[in-house]
């Protein structure tokens, strides 16, 4: 059994506009977490040679004999030297971006550069609206071509969305960086 109280509440959703555009929080820029940097070197043995032409079973060592210094095959005691045995089972090559894993590492690269351009820059001058310098951006199938990568159009477009408002920044004011970065985007005419 419906109570009245519910019966009514029901109607009065069922009533209700939905909501304007102006009160739906909308993302519009991706953010970048940290400025991207890549991984440092990794640096293994020098004075080794052979370090990758062994057979696994050399590298693997038992735990009860760590206590034990290491000898090479010379008998040589090798106590100080640092255990990169150790070190090589646990190494891993880290990417340089953190869109490596994503579908489109490049795409995702051009437009977290540009975001945070676009950050940086946001609060300066800006030129009226319809006066910006007219610009010709490459096309979504010359950028897919470009990058190699499998780029859909409503993302293009919330690239293109970004430089646009980049080129609206007032061109006596625009840093060396923002027209470096808009340039990569213009198509060659």
């Amino acid at each position: 059994m419906e109570t009245p109280i519910l019966r009514a509440g029901r109607r009065a959703l069922a009533a209700c506009p939905p909501a304007t555009r102006a009160l739906r929080s909308k993302r519009r820029y991706a953010t970048a977490q940290d400025d991207i940097r890549a991984a440092p070197p990794i640096r293994f043995n020098n004075n080794d040679a052979n370090q990758f032409s062994r057979p696994r079973a050399e590298f693997i060592h038992d735990d009860d004999d760590a206590a034990s210094p290491r000898r090479s095959r010379g008998g040589h005691n090798h106590h100080h030297e640092i255990d990169y045995f150790r070190l090589l089972r646990h190494a891993r090559i880290v990417p340089a971006s953190p869109s490596y894993f994503t579908a489109t590492p490049k795409y995702t690269d051009d437009l977290l550069a540009v975001s945070a351009l676009l950050r940086r820059h946001e609060l300066l001058p800006v030129l009226p609206p319809g006066t910006a310098p007219r610009v010709a951006w490459k096309s979504l199938l010359q950028y897919k071509t470009e990058l190699a990568e499998p780029i859909r159009a409503k993302a293009y477009a919330a690239l293109v969305q970004v430089l646009r408002r980049l080129n609206f920044i007032h061109p006596a004011l625009m840093p060396a960086e923002v027209t470096a970065a808009l340039a990569k985007f213009k198509r060659d005419v």
